[in-house]
């Protein structure tokens, strides 16, 4: 954790989500999501989005195992976004392919957006640049495509 990260209870639910993270029994990242919650993918997820409500998520996040033995989200860094309970975690997903076993790592950007006690919106933004305006930061430098 770096001196400049958020602290507090929204920034507890944030961990405590991605420690519960288990692609085999999504059942306990599940229960740290809102009823009326909503999920938006990236476009390249198996099953398109956004998905709204708990059961439509965790079906949504149960697609990745048609083509993945392993997918697991790691947060780097949490960052407190430009609305409050807003924030942005810049995160490492792992993954194995089914079957081919290759291994792969993606750098990613999920915006969370935290509403009484809840993870009530999640965004995957591949593009980190993307991630951070989405999350109402502006992007650091080194987001930013070379010109």
């Amino acid at each position: 954790m770096s001196p400049e990260e958020p602290q507090g209870p929204e920034v507890e639910l944030i961990r405590s989500a991605y420690a519960a993270w288990d692609f085999q029994d999504l059942g306990p990242f599940i229960e740290q999501i809102a009823e009326d919650a909503e999920w938006v993918p990236p476009s390249y997820a198996p099953e398109a989005g956004p998905h709204r409500g708990r059961e439509a998520i965790q079906r949504g996040l149960e697609s990745y195992r048609e083509g993945f033995e392993e997918f697991r989200p790691v947060p780097q860094r949490i960052i407190r976004g430009g609305r409050p309970g807003r924030y942005l975690v810049l995160a490492t997903t792992f993954t194995r392919g089914k079957g081919s076993g290759v291994e792969t790592t993606i750098d990613v950007g999920h915006v969370i957006d935290v509403r009484e006690g809840k993870l009530a919106r999640l965004e995957v933004h591949p593009d980190l640049e993307d991630a951070y305006r989405a999350a109402g930061l502006d992007p650091p430098a080194e987001t930013r495509p070379a010109t």
